[in-house]
């Protein structure tokens, strides 16, 4: 019984551990510059804005006469994606987290919304409206 709880012990310290060392890590890159991607039309045209945690300081990353909107950050906060019909139809697309290089990854005919991305950044999931071609 002893082994057991000692065992026991064990897990639930490096349970704790492991918790504690995310939510620092979250709490990190919450502190260096915590900032909210939001899409608004107040220019009359729907466009991806960043701004502070706080609400203060907005900025318009997309600035571009097609709408844009279903904006989600990377998790490491260095870009962000987003849909935009600046082709003739919603495509996905990728900007750096200031707007910067700016990059379509899809290309078809239909549809393409909802981009999201995987946990560990490396792919982006999103739907699609797909029919025969």
């Amino acid at each position: 019984m002893t082994r057991k709880r000692s065992l026991w012990l064990v897990f639930i310290g490096a349970s704790m551990f492991s918790n504690f060392a995310l939510l620092s890590n979250v709490w990190t890159q919450v502190s260096k510059k915590a900032q909210i991607a939001f899409e608004s039309d107040r220019d009359g045209n729907f466009e991806i804005y960043v701004m502070d945690i706080n609400g203060r300081n907005p900025r318009n990353l997309t600035l571009h006469p097609s709408g844009d909107s279903s904006s989600a950050w990377s998790p490491g906060g260095r870009q962000i994606t987003f849909v935009s019909n600046r082709t003739g139809n919603a495509e996905i697309h990728i900007m750096d987290a200031d707007g910067q290089n700016v990059r379509k990854i899809t290309n078809y005919l239909d549809f393409d919304h909802a981009p999201t991305w995987s946990s560990d950044g490396r792919q982006i999931a999103f739907v699609s409206v797909r029919g025969e071609q």
